[in-house]
């Protein structure tokens, strides 16, 4: 017969009784070699001498406080009183039926496809004149217009391990891009150098120009700029070539000739044909690569197929470099096909091609710097590789709230120099290049920057959302938040504002997005803050503005180049942007009814432009678009637009699209407005989207749908008054202009509830899983895991 754990322990007296607790004296007490009474959370001799009393752990070998002791048993103690409360809730506490619905399986998907943090929200405080918890209005967009659950199931991808000979076999049928002219080749590189490795400088330009360009295309140009605007690249790196010993004099004959032999012959047919020379596998897949990613970068430039056909060309070559002697060069490989699958979705995904990069580059001994003995040129090598695979791991998993690949505590790099990669030479009689310094232009100052943003950004998840124990310096977490919101500020102002010191035309936009989504991540909600000061809600107001606004900008310039992360945070921030408004009286005091509504149209416009890149764009674009018509009805009662709403027509915001192109989900968008809406083609004096208010795509019967489903979920418990009859979904639908007017109440007025934490931090958590997941599952399946392609 089974036994109890009551009967295997004895009764708890006993167990007091038989048990002895053995602490070791604490390190004061042993250096001055005298009796320790071994007090908690002091001594008597450190609580005399009023000092901290220190133990050693026996298990790490640190030196820990007391206290610290004391502090975990209590944190055990509440949660296991919070254990036997949530197992003894009485009905009226569990969560309202309302929610067991299909958002909650959407949202409940998700958590399991993306294995997010795990962290909890801090609550939503509810609406501070509404008295609508912001959780509801968001489960009820989602249940209008989010997916069915059904459509949602976790999936794993057959190929999840870098396996050259089977990636290989994935480009197998496909079509394969031709090898592009020389001139148009200098034009890619330029983009990549530029805007690519000014960011992540997997390569050294030189080094890259002499081992992977020559060998293809012959001579390098010094007159174009490969990141070297206001400097010359180094002669001295590139040997004389001549032009018919490079493989696209010989690539250029062959086809010519299968052309002499048939007028109709199939030019890629005859290309893939080709047998390639063993010397050029490795410069073809470099090559390739790099002309992937820099037609990715302006991704909304080019048709999809351009980047796909190069990625495929150089896939024909991977086991060439994955297999190389040259670990470095391996990594590097690794590294451009992460940085590839940033932008288009890749088998078999970045999650797992990046895991790969972690590994050789831990391998490699990359994190470290111990007793080994480099040469400069070299050693600069290893740390710039390094940061790479740093920053890439730490920007997937800031976005994506998943746990670090190489631990900061494993950490101890210094930062590659800063030098210009003109003055980083082989041979050179120096030590350690990072040591020198110099007043010349060098796109160094791009990278480095951003590996500081990243190491900044590590730090914030780690404490705010990992909830990592506060460095020993800081006092409290307010202590910690204003020293780091201090240093992120000082960042905004050390980054290069000019393409002199850049020495490149990179867009300084991209450090401002980085900036304020920072900014939104620090002051939002997060597990460790469980409500938002005015501060936080005005910094996350202005923070989340910002990102719409930058993201409209380099959409209208068609620099948008990672279309998920754009997705995922366009999202975020238009969600934050409605919390903030909805809960802060101060927030809605400073932004009109106007501006609202323009930035609302930013985001639907650039979600609807990023929809052919990214599957979950149409969605949270849908369902930000319901959330801001209920937002400006709901918090904006009184506000009467004194003219009729008027939006541009198809062809009108045509000539304001990049490339005069309106694709067809933005047509859908126009064509589905009233037609009073729509009444602007005779008007001449239209001059740009956004000297216009925005209306979302929600018409009255949609928003009259929102409120009555808004109503079925009225009946979970809320920090409402019971005294409060007034149905404030119900006075939203009548709208300003209704009998029944909406009757405001001040959260003063509102009645305590001892259970209002419990319920607040409950619907918190609904909010945190929503606003930062809800476009995680497609984005997950299309660009990380990519389980639709057939192996």
């Amino acid at each position: 017969m089974k036994r109890s754990l009551e009967q295997l322990l004895g009764p708890a007296d006993e167990k007091k009784s038989s048990l002895h607790l053995y602490r070791a004296a604490c390190v004061r007490c042993r250096k001055k070699k005298m009796k320790c009474t071994s007090d908690l959370p002091r001594c008597a001799g450190c609580a005399k001498a009023n000092v901290e009393c220190v133990s050693i752990d026996p298990v790490t070998g640190r030196e820990v406080p007391r206290s610290y002791v004391v502090s975990l048993e209590s944190r055990v103690e509440e949660l296991e009183n919070r254990l036997r409360s949530l197992e003894g809730a009485t009905p009226a506490e569990a969560p309202d039926s309302a929610y067991s619905n299909r958002s909650d399986s959407y949202i409940d998907n998700v958590q399991n496809s993306t294995a997010a943090s795990g962290s909890k929200a801090p609550p939503s405080f509810m609406g501070a004149s509404s008295g609508i918890p912001f959780s509801k209005l968001m489960v009820t967009a989602l249940n209008l217009r989010g997916p069915d659950s059904s459509s949602h199931k976790v999936h794993t991808s057959n190929q999840s391990i870098m396996d050259p000979s089977v990636l290989k076999k994935t480009v197998a049928g496909s079509n394969i891009a031709l090898l592009p002219p020389k001139q148009q080749a200098l034009s890619l590189l330029s983009v990549y150098f530029a805007q690519s490795n000014a960011q992540l400088p997997i390569f050294h330009r030189e080094e890259f120009l002499a081992r992977y360009f020559q060998p293809i295309y012959g001579d390098v140009p010094l007159d174009v700029s490969f990141a070297s605007t206001y400097t010359a690249i180094n002669p001295q790196f590139f040997a004389p070539h001549r032009e018919e010993d490079t493989w696209y004099y010989q690539y250029t004959r062959i086809l010519d000739q299968e052309v002499e032999k048939n007028k109709n012959a199939d030019l890629v047919q005859v290309a893939n044909s080709i047998d390639v020379p063993a010397q050029f596998h490795v410069p073809l897949f470099f090559m390739n690569m790099v002309f992937a990613i820099s037609s990715s970068v302006t991704l909304l430039k080019y048709p999809d197929h351009i980047s796909d056909n190069f990625k495929n060309a150089a896939m024909l070559y991977i086991d060439s470099v994955y297999g190389s002697h040259d670990r470095l060069e391996a990594l590097q490989g690794i590294l451009c096909f992460a940085l590839y699958s940033l932008m288009r979705p890749a088998v078999p995904g970045i999650w797992y091609i990046l895991g790969s990069a972690l590994r050789v580059c831990v391998d490699l001994g990359l994190h470290f710097e111990g007793d080994y003995k480099f040469d400069a040129f070299t050693l600069d090598l290893r740390r710039r590789l390094f940061w790479c695979c740093y920053s890439l791991d730490r920007q997937v998993c800031f976005y994506l709230g998943r746990p670090f690949g190489i631990p900061e505590e494993s950490c101890s790099v210094p930062f590659p120099s800063e030098l210009d990669d003109a003055f980083i030479t082989r041979n050179a009689a120096v030590a350690d290049f990072s040591a020198k310094t110099s007043t010349m232009p060098t796109y160094k100052l791009v990278s480095l920057s951003m590996f500081r943003i990243r190491r900044l950004q590590s730090e914030v998840q780690s404490i705010l959302y990992d909830k990592r124990e506060l460095p020993r310096r800081f006092a409290s977490l307010e202590d910690w938040h204003a020293d780091i919101t201090r240093r992120l500020d000082q960042w905004k102002a050390d980054t290069p504002k000019s393409p002199r010191k850049m020495n490149c035309d990179f867009i300084h936009e991209f450090f401002i997005l980085n900036y304020s989504h920072t900014k939104v991540i620090l002051n939002g909600l997060s597990p460790r803050s469980f409500s938002l000061t005015l501060e936080n809600y005005i910094n996350v107001l202005e923070a989340s503005k910002d990102i719409i606004y930058s993201y409209y900008e380099l959409y209208q310039s068609q620099v948008i180049n990672y279309t998920w992360a754009a997705t995922h945070n366009l999202f975020m921030a238009g969600s934050s942007f409605l919390y903030a408004i909805f809960n802060c009286e101060e927030a809605k005091k400073r932004i009109s009814v106007e501006e609202l509504q323009t930035a609302a149209m930013y985001c639907s416009i650039v979600l609807s432009g990023l929809s052919g890149k990214c599957e979950a764009a149409v969605q949270c674009r849908d369902i930000f678009d319901l959330l801001t018509a209920a937002v400006i009805r709901i918090r904006y009662a009184n506000f009467v637009d004194p003219v009729d709403v008027s939006l541009p027509s198809t062809e009108q915001i045509k000539q304001f699209q990049p490339g005069n192109h309106v694709n067809e989900h933005l047509k859908d968008l126009v064509s589905s407005l009233p037609a009073t809406m729509r009444s602007m083609g005779s008007n001449p004096d239209f001059a740009a989207p956004a000297s216009k208010p925005y209306e979302p795509t929600t018409n009255e019967s949609e928003l009259t749908t929102f409120f009555e489903e808004l109503n079925k979920l009225e009946s979970m418990p809320s920090s409402r008054s019971p005294s409060d009859i007034h149905s404030p979904a119900k006075a939203a639908r009548l709208g300003p202009s209704g009998e029944s007017p909406l009757h405001l109440r001040s959260p003063s007025d509102m009645a305590y509830d001892q259970n209002v934490d419990r319920r607040l931090s409950k619907e918190g958590q609904k909010i945190y899983k929503m606003i930062f997941q809800v476009p995680t599952e497609s984005i997950w399946e299309q660009f990380f895991a990519n389980p639709g392609v057939d192996q």
